[in-house]
């Protein structure tokens, strides 16, 4: 699907816009940090978030320019906290690219984020959706202090996971979907539906996401969920596992990694994750239906059904 959206013209433009945005953004008199942060945005992700700011968009009355401003800040804003991750994490690549915290350090990562934190404001240069945007700038913060808090315990809960998931990861989609619609003012029950469709495709996103870090590698665990679970993160797999298998602890402190995932897939951890994240992109599709029949709503069909696909298709590995 996301190889479909390059053929849309409109889109594409639209994103560029974005990019190029981002990247004046990111013009300062260090020409390193420059430098970085232009790779960054050039060798970027799927801009998902700009994406859903946009598409939502068009199920409005109007289409002002501020929409762009708004979309580039809250991708940057997302970049910012990548960039905090992998200092977090240790991650020493992101995307194919060395990280920012591999490359320079983890002082210079930190000024790196919050300088892109900081440029996001200043584009938004007092726009009366910058208190929506901090709001939901708190709940990535909130998310993150959760899950750091959170490292090492045992008693972990599915709750406490979807708080996580909800506040780091979810709020952002919400957001994007929120403002796109409340930018081009969109009726109200519109915008609440897009709203909710936003919130529940960040959910799945998230939840697909560590799932795909135990399926993508059939010999052994990936890198970075080794690493994950030496530092203390447990996400659904190994907490819906614990739930049958309290055993699954003493193989993550021995690092026996092999075998912790044997038991993920033996006791049906990752099945049953993966059904979590099929509930709520079903809940998004659902929305979706009781959309106005424009172009943009089979666009957003297409990007549920793409998530949908990522599913089924980790249920066979």
């Amino acid at each position: 699907m996301l190889e479909k959206l390059k053929s849309n013209s409109g889109l594409v433009s639209d994103i560029k816009h974005i990019e190029n945005i981002m990247l004046n953004c990111v013009k300062n008199r260090h020409a390193n940090v420059e430098q970085l942060l232009s790779d960054m945005i050039l060798k970027g992700g799927k801009r998902l978030r700009p994406l859903f700011l946009i598409l939502c968009s068009r199920f409005g009355r109007s289409k002002p320019d501020e929409l762009y401003d708004v979309a580039a800040a809250i991708e940057m804003i997302h970049m910012a906290t990548l960039i905090h991750d992998d200092i977090i994490d240790e991650a020493k690549v992101r995307r194919g690219q060395i990280t920012a915290q591999s490359k320079l350090g983890k002082d210079y990562a930190v000024f790196l984020g919050d300088f892109l934190m900081n440029r996001s404001f200043m584009l938004l240069n007092g726009s009366s959706y910058t208190g929506d945007i901090l709001q939901s700038t708190e709940k990535v913060f909130y998310g993150e202090m959760l899950q750091f808090n959170n490292r090492y315990k045992k008693n972990t809960s599915v709750a406490k996971y979807l708080r996580v998931a909800a506040n780091k990861t979810a709020s952002l989609f919400e957001l994007s979907c929120y403002l796109g619609s409340k930018i081009s003012k969109c009726d109200e029950e519109v915008s609440r539906r897009l709203r909710r469709i936003g919130y529940y495709f960040g959910l799945t996103f998230q939840i697909t996401d560590d799932v795909l870090d135990f399926t993508s590698d059939e010999e052994d665990l990936g890198k970075d969920v080794q690493n994950d679970l030496k530092m203390g993160f447990y996400t659904l797999p190994v907490i819906y596992t614990a739930r049958k298998d309290l055993g699954i602890w003493d193989l993550i402190e021995e690092e026996n990694f092999k075998e912790v995932l044997i038991r993920i897939k033996e006791f049906k951890g990752l099945n049953k994750t993966i059904g979590l994240a099929e509930r709520y992109i079903e809940k998004a599709a659902c929305e979706v239906e009781s959309l106005p029949d424009i172009p943009e709503k089979e666009i957003i069909c297409g990007l549920i059904l793409h998530m949908s696909n990522i599913l089924k298709n980790a249920h066979h590995n």
